[in-house]
Order: C-alpha cells, then sequence, then structure tokens
C-alpha cells in the first residue's frame, strides 16, 4: 500500500525522481523506526520533517 501511495506521488510530480519509489518505500518505515528511541515528542516530529522532507522533488 505504502509503495502504491509513494508511485502514484511520483507519477503527480510530488516525489523526487532520482531514487526509485520501492526504494522509497523500504528506506521510510526504517527511518521512521528511530522514532521510538527518541526522547521527546518534539524530537519525533524533527524526525518526520526531516523524512518528509528527503522525499520531496529537489528544486
Amino acid at each position: 500500500m505504502f509503495q502504491g501511495l509513494l508511485t502514484e506521488a511520483a507519477e503527480a510530480g510530488e516525489l523526487r525522481d532520482d531514487v526509485a519509489p520501492t526504494e522509497l518505500a523500504s528506506y521510510c518505515p526504517h527511518a521512521l523506526t528511530a522514532a521510538g528511541g527518541l526522547p521527546s515528542e518534539a524530537a519525533v516530529h524533527r524526525l518526520v520533517t526531516v523524512t518528509l522532507a528527503g522525499l520531496r522533488p529537489a528544486g
């Protein structure tokens, strides 16, 4: 399901195009797993912000 959403976003130009959506579908959950070890809700919000920024197209 997540991979399908990323593929749709890529096709709509809303996702970076230098990494395949299948790879991003694997990277994102691993990046967000780190949230469980963060010391505060603010840190979790920063992690989500950084992860989402990494999905956006350049420019």
